[in-house]
Order: structure tokens, then sequence, then C-alpha cells
């Protein structure tokens, strides 16, 4: 009776009947990697300094490092006057150890521990000088570093000879990456106000307002100037106008002539 017990045990768990605890000849699978979505990594930027508010309130990044190796930055210029009224941008891939080298000057200046701190040590003997702003962002957020007067003074923070050399990272990739083609911005900020320096009457160039919003109804910005997002199909138009105009190029708004400056927006910016 015993043996037939068991022969009908047996029989069961060969068809299938068995415990939970029975391997599974079936393949294991193997779930997809999730790929990270890129990121903002480091942006440089300029901030103050003896220049007309016409040339410092629209004045893009020195460079914007995402996590996956893409660098922009300020294009190439010409020295003629008048210029072309559009920022010229360039997009860079760049090596994977770029993004290493970043990582590892950020931890040896100790980013990590910096909320918003500033140096300016170098007011004391240099005038006129720009802040030069470092944001390195990581999981907790944005870490902000400046250092007034930068690349012309010496400092008694040694940090400060590692941002140098961090920045100096940038600037070579910018040389050695590979080219991704033009900069298309998905978001556009334009900037209009009266101009410090006034346009020489060789050069002057006044155009009809090119916004469907006046200026009074702009959202107010720095030293009386104001601002507007532009975003979506509405950009190429825009683009378009603009590319025709210079940077001597003046816009009539009800009798009222300003000055009107394209930043491009990325998308960790905030809009006006």
């Amino acid at each position: 009776m015993k043996r037939l017990l068991v022969l009908a045990l047996v029989s069961v768990a060969a068809c299938g009947g068995g415990d939970a605890s029975t391997p599974s000849t079936a393949p294991p699978t193997t779930a997809a990697p999730v790929e990270e979505e890129p990121r903002i990594l480091l942006e440089v930027r300029d901030e103050g300094g003896f220049v007309p508010i016409e040339w410092s309130i629209g004045r893009m990044p020195r460079y914007v490092l995402m996590t996956d190796g893409t660098l922009y930055g300020p294009g190439a210029t010409t020295l003629e006057y008048p210029g072309r009224m559009l920022p010229s941008v360039f997009v860079m891939k760049v090596d994977d150890s770029v993004i290493a080298d970043i990582r590892q000057y950020a931890e040896d200046i100790g980013f990590a521990d910096i909320i918003e701190e500033r140096n300016d040590e170098a007011m004391a003997n240099v005038a006129d000088a720009p802040d030069t702003v470092v944001t390195y962002f990581d999981e907790e957020g944005a870490h902000v570093f400046s250092v007034y007067g930068l690349g012309i003074a010496t400092f008694s923070d040694v940090r400060i000879a590692l941002l140098g050399e961090m920045i100096g990272v940038l600037d070579q990739a910018g040389l050695n990456g590979t080219p991704l083609g033009e900069f298309q911005p998905e978001r556009i900020e334009v900037l209009a106000g009266l101009r410090e320096i006034p346009v020489d009457a060789q050069f002057e160039n006044e155009r009809p307002w090119p916004l469907q919003v006046s200026f009074a109804d702009m959202s107010e910005t720095a030293a009386g100037w104001r601002c507007t997002t532009i975003e979506g199909d509405a950009i190429a138009g825009l683009l378009d106008e603009f590319g025709q105009a210079n940077q001597a190029s003046t816009w009539n708004d009800e009798g009222v002539v300003y000055t009107i400056v394209v930043r491009y927006l990325f998308p960790y910016q905030e809009a006006c």
C-alpha cells in the first residue's frame, strides 16, 4: 500500500503537480536596461564686468556640459561690426574621459559641500572684472561656486586653482570634440530695452516691432529691460526675422525704439 502511494506521488510530480519550488526549465527573462535621461552636469558662465547692459543681459553660458557628453558653448564670431544679431552656438560630443575628469575635479574641489559660495578677494586689486560662476549639478541639486577675477588675480584658496583646471578641461574638449551639427533651440528668451551705448548714425537700422506682445506687456527684468519667452512653432519664423538683423538693429514699438537681444534657453534654465 505504501509502495502504491509513493508511485502516485511520483506520477503527480511528473505531470507538473509538484510544489512551487520545483525548478522551471523556461529561460530566465532579462529586463531591458533603462537609459538615463541626459541632464545638466556643469555650467560655466560669466556675470557682471564693465560692459553695457545690451552686451551682458543676454550673455549665454560659456559652457554647458550634459551627462551624455554633449557640450554647448558660444560658437565662432566674426570681427566686423555690426555683427549678426543671433548668437552662434557650437554643439560637441566629448569623450567619456571628459565626464570622468569633471566629476573628479568636482570631488577634489568639494562641490558636494557647497550650496552657494563666492570668492571676491581679488576685488582689492582688480577693478571691473566679471564673476566666473561654475555650477555643478548632482542628485542633491545645484552647487554654485563663483570667483571674481578668475584668471586675472592670484588667490589664497587652493580650490580656485583646481576650478581653473576644471574649466581648462572644457576648453580642450571644445577643441577636440566631435561636432554634432547646428544647434536647434526649443525655447528662446527675447529681451528688449534701451541701449546704454547709442548706435552710430552710419549703422542705424530701424525695424518694425517683431513680437506679438508689446514692450509694455513683457515681463520686467533687470535695468529697465523686459523679456518674453517664445517656444514651439513660433520660434522658427522669429529666428528667420532676427537672422536678417544685426547688432545695430533697433525695433520700433509705438514710436519708441528699443534694442532686442535673443538668449537661447537650455532645458534646465528658467524662462522669464
